[in-house]
């Protein structure tokens, strides 16, 4: 059998194949490291297969990703070439077949597949990747990983550029060739990535490429091996950057979270029924009322939907009714909050998750609250609309990622670059500390309401919230909204739930698989509620 892959047609392996073959590559790596004392560990969906199921993930074409710090990798490189010389492997570092270096090393393998009466040759691969050292200082880090977002968007576009076969692609590398590489622009990014390698960080993950989780090396090293397939396998010592498993003391986090949830949850249905403002629980919330009855076990949040009329009339009137525990959240009671939708916070509670930690604003535990406004009935006008909507949550989204406070730890600047990554970093937040979170939002709110007057026009329309994420029902199968019933208290719930589960989670009676059965990271909470005075 000639060695090398066809990059004819691609045929399905079979799955138990297709692991078997993934699994000895796997193990030739183990040896290899083991006897040149290399560390690797799995990360990404083939840690997450690993943790979860001692497999990789049932049912999903997942990629098996491996992680060596940049030595490491560098030395396994090496031995790779060398050993797959004289093996049935294969070591990939091209663009396809071109002279080109390809964004990551992989490692792979023929399987042979029946195709009628044939015997096809497929590869299965497992990728290599380096995890370099990054600096610890905030704005060097962001400095570097806008530096290398740039050098590897760079070297993609040359690629594309170099290998294209159209008639621009070709005038394009005839006269780019003169200007620049891709194996010139392959090592300026490989110089990019290593730069921190003797600098002594602890913070480290992989930038080539694609940026992975960023963890301490107190977090990867020294690697647990876990129960995989027949075997065992590497695995960072604290997988939590990339997955946190429902374990005991997490569940009953979890369940302490909830009883505050449904005390902000049952506050806030009485005043909407002694005001007379409609509303209607949605996301997880409505998920839960239809498929367990109660809290989806794994959830810790309430979400709960409003037409914008009556979600203005809230803000407006709420806060003199609402328990003195509770605290109604929006851009007049609390400036800083940079979300373009309110909540009902719990006084004197704490939900502090990597997000928020440094952000300046009420962070207790909370119901969120989400306005919903008008589509266009035309599809060209809802597909520009919806474009510009994008725009304007991404410009607030930037106002306000650039907003953060001033880094509680500061690294003295080493060199000409980090002292201009760290002036970079002040000028931005001071520059976007002048605008002003209510004008962004007043420009969202200004654009996603210009079709609301539809609602008392026609009555039926098709009503969306945007933020966090894009949901939309009709409101023939929204209005009028019927009670149910949540844990042991009563809710409102849409005329045709049902809809409105199928447009957001599709086959939404079937439970996730359970590596997506998991809530909110927290840094720390508290879920003490004050007694009633």
């Amino acid at each position: 059998m000639e060695k090398g892959f066809s990059k004819k047609r691609q045929y399905k392996i079979a799955p138990a194949r297709l692991f078997e073959t993934r699994a000895e590559i796997l193990q030739v790596i183990d040896n290899l490291c083991e006897e040149n004392g290399l560390v690797y560990f799995a990360f990404g969906n083939l840690l997450v297969g690993c943790v979860y199921y001692q497999s990789q993930i049932p049912g999903e074409e997942t990629v098996w990703d491996i992680g060596l710090l940049r030595p490491d990798y560098e030395k396994l490189i090496q031995i790779l070439e060398d050993f797959t010389r004289n093996s049935d492997l294969y070591l990939d570092k091209c663009f396809g077949k071109t002279q080109y270096p390809a964004d990551l090393f992989r490692l792979g393998k023929n399987c042979l597949v029946e195709v009628g009466a044939l015997l096809i040759k497929q590869p299965c691969w497992v990728y290599i990747s380096p995890f370099d050292r990054l600096p610890e200082d905030f704005d060097c880090f962001c400095g570097l990983i806008r530096k290398i977002r740039y050098s590897n968007f760079y070297y993609s576009w040359m690629l594309r550029a170099f290998t294209g076969k159209s008639i621009k692609a070709r005038l394009l590398k005839t006269a780019w060739r003169f200007v620049d590489s891709p194996q010139k622009a392959f090592a300026r990014r490989d110089r990019i990535a290593k730069q921190y390698a003797h600098a002594g960080s602890q913070r480290v993950g992989r930038v080539i490429k694609k940026k992975s989780e960023v963890l301490s090396l107190e977090q990867l090293l020294p690697v647990q091996r876990l129960p995989f397939g027949t075997g065992t396998l590497p695995c960072p010592a604290d997988y939590s950057a990339w997955t946190i498993p429902m374990t005991p003391a997490l569940e009953k986090q979890t369940r302490q979270i909830q009883s505050v949830d449904l005390f902000v949850l049952q506050e806030f249905d009485r005043v909407c029924r002694l005001l007379d403002i409609g509303y209607f629980v949605c996301g997880g919330t409505l998920l839960g009322v239809i498929r367990h009855k109660g809290f989806i076990p794994w959830d810790d949040d309430v979400d709960v939907g409003m037409l914008r009329e009556d979600y203005n009339r809230f803000l407006r009137e709420a806060e003199k009714y609402l328990d003195n525990r509770c605290f109604l959240q929006t851009r007049e009671s609390d400036p800083e909050i940079p979300y373009l939708f309110s909540k009902i916070r719990v006084n004197h509670t704490e939900y502090i998750t990597h997000y928020n930690e440094n952000r300046n604003f009420h962070k207790g535990i909370c119901l969120d609250l989400f306005p919903f406004d008008v589509l266009p009935s035309d599809a060209r006008k809802r597909r520009r609309f919806l474009t510009k909507t994008n725009r304007f949550i991404k410009l607030h989204n930037l106002v306000c990622n650039k907003q953060l406070p001033e880094p509680l730890e500061r690294h003295p600047p080493e060199g000409l670059q980090e002292k201009w990554w760290q002036f970079i970093g002040r000028m931005q937040r001071r520059v976007f500390k002048c605008i002003p979170l209510t004008w962004t939002q007043k420009c969202y709110i200004r654009h996603v309401t210009r079709f609301n007057d539809m609602l008392q026009r026609n009555g039926d329309c098709i009503v969306a919230s945007f933020v966090p994420t894009y949901t939309y029902i009709k409101t023939q199968d929204l209005l009028p909204y019927q009670d149910s019933m949540f844990e042991n208290i009563r809710v409102k719930i849409p005329r045709q739930p049902e809809v409105f589960l199928s447009m957001q989670y599709k086959n939404y009676m079937e439970l996730p698989p359970m590596h997506k059965q998991n809530g909110h990271v927290l840094i720390r909470y508290s879920a003490e509620i004050e007694r009633e005075k």
